[in-house]
């Protein structure tokens, strides 16, 4: 009987030969491949459930073709004179007729993406020791914000040597597991990508996501930058390939990230999904979702292959809209930029750190609302006060017309397809930083210096193929459109010499969305 009991206590699954101990550190090595059991169920999905999905080209937000040149504003101005009265607008070709009155529109809401979830009461575990966040722009260190501590047994340190990678112009570092610096994506297909993710969920990843997590409160991250940022470390570890692509996905689903791997055969491609919609980027749809490709090239669109299972837990949108630019570091860039207005003549100097557009080159095209709720705190300093100082003593009206005179003749006018040869609207950093710009570019920058100057409300007017604004003047005589209860005063910063009030002519008799920022 004993012998019986002995032999029906060894589990079925003992291979002839072998031990009950064998089997017994097997299982045990099986059970400790896997840290946590999610990750062993996502696993099973890899290794099984694939799907063809096709990939459609991006969208354009406006197909409208903009204007190639600027026209410039019948000249009713003299610069000599100290306040002139508003006078009724030219047409360019002679004749003066009485501006219309006020222009009814629908306001469009801009689409504001929700902001992230607040952390608790507790401190977020700072950046790798020596990063250098601060150090170079001379600033004072952030204060960081608290977050979840982890459960206790996910706090011990990562092994393997501390990881250095360059983002934003900092120096910085992050302790990794070594397995994570050794694993590898071995071929660009189902088996592949389920093999690196085996490997990866091998080690403890909390210790990993909460430095990168301090970081992200240092920098001033979104969840595009975010991104950007585990994007880098994986680069600085395994390069720009499919190993490189395997670890940001891991890493993202572990921040609790809603990313996907694919693949189209090729290579290992990565799919995000934003809070709203974006313009230009491929795209695929999942069970009422979009999900766009990451760093696309621009090459043929590909037809790809990627899983539907969710990984549990990873079910954050990743933001694109920035509220606040991110806190960059070395290299500046000076730009001067100058205004003649009354016969005198003003210059600024504006410092705009290289670093940061670069980072604003990868950020995905958004709807044009978008641009203008983002605050641009690298040119807070140098750009707003010394304006306050020249514009504190006119009047109002003549405050908006000097900040139209500057935007309108400090920059060189081309389209975005001209200077990059896409679609491509900048935030006021990057406008100050290229030698051109266009009408959506001129009406961000001008509407940021209105808000922040003078503290007037500002509307954006999206018209087909061009952008201007409308200011909350208290007088003066122009063309005015009324919102919310407000008659606002029409600017436009791209018609050249214009002032508050004048539209350009070939718009006139359109009815633009108009676009509240308060």
């Amino acid at each position: 009987m004993w012998l019986l009991s002995g032999m029906l206590a060894i589990p079925p699954g003992v291979a002839a030969g072998e031990s009950f101990q064998d089997w017994m550190e097997s299982r045990d090595r099986e059970v400790q491949a896997f840290r946590e059991e999610r990750d062993r169920a996502f696993h099973g999905f890899l290794e099984e459930q694939w799907e063809a999905f096709d990939v459609y080209q991006g969208e354009r937000e406006d197909g409208t073709p903009k204007p190639r040149r600027i026209p410039e504003a019948p000249s009713g101005e003299s610069q000599s004179k100290p306040e002139p009265e508003p006078e009724p607008v030219e047409e360019a070709g002679g004749g003066s007729e009485p501006m219309p009155g006020p222009l009814t529109v629908e306001p469009r809401a801009v689409e504001v993406e929700p902001p992230p979830p607040q952390p608790d009461d507790e401190e977020t575990e700072r950046a790798g020791p020596g990063s250098d966040i601060g150090s170079e722009t001379g600033s004072e260190p952030v204060r960081e914000s608290p977050s979840r501590q982890p459960p206790e047994e996910s706090r011990s340190q990562p092994d393997g040597e501390q990881t250095a990678f360059r983002f934003l112009g900092h120096e910085l570092r992050v302790s990794m597991p070594a397995a994570w610096q050794a694993a590898r994506v071995s071929r660009a297909n189902e088996s592949g990508i389920a093999d690196f993710w085996a490997e990866f969920a091998g080690a403890d990843a909390a210790p990993v996501v909460r430095q990168l997590s301090g970081l992200r409160e240092r920098l001033r991250l979104n969840g595009w930058g975010y991104l950007q940022l585990v994007q880098a470390l994986s680069r600085s570890v395994h390069g720009e390939g499919d190993s490189a692509a395997a670890l940001t996905w891991a890493l993202m689903l572990k921040s609790g990230y809603d990313i996907r791997a694919a693949h189209d055969g090729s290579e290992v491609l990565l799919l995000f999904r934003p809070a709203r919609q974006l313009f230009g980027v491929p795209y695929f749809d999942l069970d009422g979702d979009r999900y766009y490709l990451l760093g696309h090239d621009g090459g043929a669109i590909p037809r790809i292959r990627t899983y539907r299972a969710d990984y549990q837990g990873a079910d954050r949108d990743v933001s694109v809209a920035l509220r606040e630019s991110p806190r960059a570091g070395g290299q500046v860039a000076q730009r001067e930029i100058a205004v003649e207005y009354r016969g005198d003549r003003h210059r600024f100097q504006v410092p705009v750190p290289k670093a940061l557009v670069e980072y604003l080159r990868t950020v995905p095209q958004q709807s044009v609302g978008a641009y203008f709720k983002a605050r641009p705190v690298a040119l807070e300093e140098h750009l707003v006060e010394p304006l306050q100082e020249v514009t504190a003593g006119m009047e109002q009206g003549s405050q908006v017309d000097f900040l139209l005179r500057l935007v309108q003749t400090a920059f060189n006018y081309q389209t975005d397809q001209e200077q990059f040869g896409r679609e491509d609207y900048l935030y006021p950093e990057e406008t100050l930083y290229y030698p051109a710009s266009d009408c959506e570019d001129r009406s961000v920058l001008f509407a940021w210096l209105v808000r922040e100057v003078l503290g007037l409300e500002v509307a954006a007017l999206d018209y087909p193929g061009h952008v201007a604004t409308a200011v909350g003047l208290q007088s003066g005589e122009g063309v005015r459109v009324e919102i919310d209860g407000r008659a606002l005063m029409v600017a436009d910063p791209t018609y050249l010499n214009a002032r508050a009030g004048m539209v350009m002519p070939e718009y006139r008799d359109q009815r633009p969305e108009v676009i509240p920022l308060w």
